[in-house]
């Protein structure tokens, strides 16, 4: 009770936040009353035109009208394609969206759903990103490329990902999906670079990256050692 009277409070006294219109939906969305939740979403569309965020949510708001959905794809691809500055608030919910789209519950949000806001967002040579929401973006494309088996493609865009912000999680994911490709020499190789010479600053955050990183070295070294093993 107290929840929804603050996020209503907040809302009421603060109409033209993003931030409380987003909290108001979440609030709603989280309740499972879908069909309160996308009235809000209308109408913070209607008060933030232009603004992809709420035609983004309203892609987890599953419609059974195929036609319909494929609207409200085509309006937030719009929506992502023309803002003049693109940020991590927008592309998180592009990445939440692939995350849902390869286990979801709504036939309409899938695969080639992503795709079509990931080529949005990469149609305009005048957008602003916003290195962490290319990041975002990166890791969102070698989601879909996971989910189609493209596990050389998925490697790819982690690989420019790192090339933006070197990133653990990244570095990581590498060598899961270089082992998925089939080239387990390839991960260890990329393993032992990266402990090697860190792509991070301070003692601390080196130490962390190795640590992590060892510990991956040493299973798959272990696994090729069984399988050279049992190649003799």
């Amino acid at each position: 009770g107290n929840h929804q009277l603050s996020s209503e409070i907040w809302y009421i006294h603060n109409r033209d936040s993003v931030r409380a219109s987003v909290y108001l939906y979440n609030f709603y969305s989280n309740e499972e009353d879908s069909n309160l939740a996308s009235q809000l979403n209308q109408r913070f569309m209607k008060d933030h035109p232009g603004n992809p965020l709420f035609p983004l949510q309203a892609l987890g708001i599953c419609d059974t009208d195929a036609s319909r959905y494929k609207d409200k794809i085509e309006r937030a691809a719009s929506d992502v394609a023309t803002i003049p500055v693109l940020n991590v608030n927008h592309t998180n919910m592009i990445q939440q969206l692939a995350a849902r789209a390869s286990d979801s519950n709504c036939r309409h949000l899938d695969v080639e759903a992503v795709e079509t806001l990931l080529v949005a967002a990469s149609d305009n040579p005048d957008q602003i990103i916003h290195p962490s929401a290319r990041v975002d973006l990166l890791f969102t494309r070698a989601q879909i490329e996971e989910h189609r088996e493209n596990y050389v493609a998925a490697t790819d865009a982690l690989r420019s990902a790192m090339d933006v912000r070197p990133n653990l999680e990244a570095a990581v994911l590498m060598a899961y999906f270089m082992v998925e490709s089939g080239d387990l020499n390839m991960a260890i190789s990329h393993l032992k670079e990266s402990i090697r010479n860190p792509p991070v600053e301070g003692i601390i955050s080196r130490a962390i990256w190795r640590q992590r990183l060892n510990d991956l070295l040493d299973s798959l070294s272990a696994v090729q050692l069984e399988r050279n093993e049992n190649e003799r």
